[in-house]
């Protein structure tokens, strides 16, 4: 089975023995009773698709469902009791509206901070293509111009698929009044999610 892998910043890094250094992950979904944060999340996540994706002349509108944000914060090398004051600063966003998936690559200004001199190995990027061939520019990623042109930030579409499940669910959340009135009503807006098949993803 073909797997691609995410490598935001493979290396040897020390999340076991944190001192300072957190690891911190979140989910968000797009729900009626978001509050400003979470809405301002998915929202964002939403202007970053239609800003870099390369489907954005045939895509006008991007609806994401989930995004995760996956951040590791002064995170040492391995082992962190012996490192000199070596830190990196990043973090991986996945975006999804149910049938196409994005990832950003975010590398803080300032906060790659692996020493040239001790040419850890580091593999940065997507499936099996690595960003850049010359290792030491890995130890300040967050200078190198990403693939939207700014310092730092790389944007890739990671999959696509039909996915009627999300979309039956996407249809429930957004008409979770009609939802409340009567679960077996014969009068709910059209849609697909009410036909024999569909029903079983929100009944």
């Amino acid at each position: 089975m073909d797997k691609k892998l995410l490598a935001v910043y493979w290396s040897d890094l020390d999340v076991v023995n944190l001192d300072r250094a957190y690891v911190y992950w979140q989910i968000y979904t797009r729900r009626p009773d978001n509050n400003v944060q979470q809405q301002n999340v998915i929202e964002r996540a939403n202007r970053d698709v239609l800003l870099h994706s390369p489907d954005k002349l045939s895509r006008p509108i991007y609806d994401a469902q989930t995004v995760v944000v996956v951040t590791w914060y002064e995170v040492p090398p391995w082992p962190a009791r012996n490192n000199t004051g070596e830190r990196v600063t990043f973090q991986c966003v996945i975006i999804t509206d149910g049938k196409t998936a994005y990832v950003i690559y975010l590398y803080l200004q300032n906060a790659m901070n692996f020493n040239p001199q001790f040419s850890r190995a580091v593999e940065i990027g997507w499936g099996s293509v690595n960003f850049v061939t010359e290792r030491s520019s890995y130890y300040s990623f967050d200078q190198v111009i990403g693939n939207t042109g700014v310092p730092g930030q790389w944007f890739f579409k990671i999959g696509e698929s039909e996915n009627f499940e999300m979309e039956c669910l996407t249809w429930y959340r957004n008409n979770i009044y009609w939802s409340s009135l009567n679960r077996f009503s014969s009068n709910y807006p059209a849609t697909f999610c009410f036909d024999d098949n569909a029903r079983k993803f929100i009944l």
